[in-house]
């Protein structure tokens, strides 16, 4: 788990683990091959082992990710 500062891009990439990305402060979008969305504060989306996706600030943000196992 760890608390991200994005003010850009986290290119597009395949997820090695469950991952959550959580949008503590700010607007980002993400996006996967096939979707995209847009987050505010305390909006959430996951991501499953090997499915590409990419990340991106809509402004200056802070995000709380958690990879691995997510129950």
């Amino acid at each position: 788990m760890s608390l991200v500062e994005l003010d850009g891009l986290i290119g597009g990439h395949e997820a090695v683990s469950s991952q959550l990305l959580l949008v503590v402060r700010g607007r980002v979008a993400a996006a996967t091959r096939d979707e995209r969305a847009e987050l505010g504060v305390g909006e959430a989306v996951s991501w499953q082992e090997g499915e590409w996706h990419e990340t991106r600030s809509l402004e200056p943000s802070t995000t709380l990710i958690v990879e691995g196992k997510i129950e």
